[in-house]
């Protein structure tokens, strides 16, 4: 055992001095040999534990109608990480999802979100841009005289059919937090009515919002997927 003034050091890492500074990216055992003046020696280890940082996406930036509502949910990159230890979100709550809606971002106005997620002491950092827009609607029994969606419910697969038209419509379809996941042009080439098939079956299921937009003229449809 070491009784006197201590005259080397040696650590398993390679250092020799009395102290070391490691940056270990595994959980790792380091050994300190000392030896003092009569040339006795004594050891001592220590094990420094190293967490993996987590990782946190929100998903892609989001454009919405501004009558809904976006549901944020924190998902990892890595199988195993979620749940988190605390969700600290740019709102001030701590909930592991947060809906927002218009109120208090305003209209055509991009707004950034972000959350703070803390796992195992390590924290990840991830923010969304949501902007909320104008889609104003038409009845149900007018948007039924030109646009026809069907089945619906369906299992994936559907038909849009529109009749009486002349101009060509913007077709979106938005999942139930706002995501755009088609965008397109139709058009009828001079028929009175045009048909195409859609197919969502590799989607979840859940409810779907349909938008077609002549000019000024905006008609939603919702499409349940089950």
């Amino acid at each position: 055992s070491v009784n006197g003034a201590i005259t080397a050091y040696a650590w398993s890492s390679g250092a020799a001095t009395a102290s070391t500074l490691v940056s270990p990216t595994d959980t790792t055992w380091y050994i300190l040999t000392v030896t003092d003046v009569k040339g006795c020696k004594g050891l001592d280890s220590v094990r420094i534990n190293v967490n993996i940082i987590p990782t946190v996406t929100l998903g892609p930036d989001i454009t919405i109608c501004e009558n809904m509502r976006v549901t944020l949910v924190p998902v990892s990159q890595v199988p195993g990480q979620a749940p988190y230890d605390n969700y600290l979100w740019s709102t001030g709550f701590e909930n592991d999802t947060l809906i927002a809606d218009s109120t208090g971002y305003g209209l055509n106005n991009p707004t950034t979100i972000s959350v703070t997620v803390t796992l195992n002491g390590c924290q990840q950092h991830d923010e969304v841009i949501v902007t909320w827009v104008p889609c104003p609607g038409i009845p149900e029994i007018d948007m039924q005289e030109v646009i026809s969606v069907y089945p619906n419910p369906t299992e994936g697969s559907f038909t849009v059919t529109i009749e009486n038209v002349d101009n060509a419509q913007t077709f979106d379809v938005y999942n139930n937090v706002g995501q755009q996941l088609i965008s397109e042009k139709l058009t009828n080439n001079g028929y009175s009515k045009f048909s195409k098939q859609y197919d969502l079956s590799n989607y979840p299921t859940g409810i779907y919002y349909l938008r077609f937009t002549d000019g000024n003229k905006v008609r939603t449809r919702k499409l349940i997927i089950k």
